[in-house]
């Protein structure tokens, strides 16, 4: 099977939250997977995503990943990280409980 993944992803299964409309924060959703060009999430309300937001990987003290929906299939979006070092997204993975 051909892939046009980039970089590898990793499991994840952690919470993360998104957010839209000057910091307002949506609820919980889920981060399935991560690599350090994108995501897969399992977001709380799909139908009322918007097409980019920000994605925080913890509640506090971590800045929000800025991305970009590039794919939404049933309950599941892939988002691509714009505006970050790839580096930077994995590691803050390897940070969370």
């Amino acid at each position: 099977m051909f892939q046009k993944r980039q970089a590898s992803r990793r499991t994840a299964n952690l919470p993360a939250w998104i957010e839209v409309d000057n910091n307002s924060l949506l609820e919980r959703c889920k981060l399935v997977d991560i690599s350090g060009k994108g995501a897969r999430l399992i977001p709380g309300d799909i139908d009322n995503l918007p097409s980019q937001f920000n994605l925080h990987l913890s509640r506090f003290g971590q800045p929000a990943k800025q991305c970009k929906i590039i794919w939404r299939r049933g309950n599941e979006v892939g988002v691509e990280f714009t505006g970050l070092i790839a580096a930077d997204a994995t590691s803050l993975v390897e940070l969370e409980p």
